[in-house]
């Protein structure tokens, strides 16, 4: 978290991510300007980064 206050929308993504957990869901989350890697490896996030940007 970055700022003077708690975004409520980080908490919600969070809350969402554990019920993902709960039901059974592999969620694994990269950061671009850190593990580029990770999204060049995927066929379809290329091309949605090369469409949408």
């Amino acid at each position: 978290m970055c700022g003077p206050g708690a975004d409520p929308v980080l908490a919600t993504f969070a809350s969402d991510l554990s019920w993902l957990a709960e039901q059974g869901a592999s969620v694994e989350r990269h950061d671009l300007s850190q593990e580029p890697k990770a999204f060049a490896d995927s066929d379809l996030v290329r091309q949605l980064l090369s469409e949408r940007g």
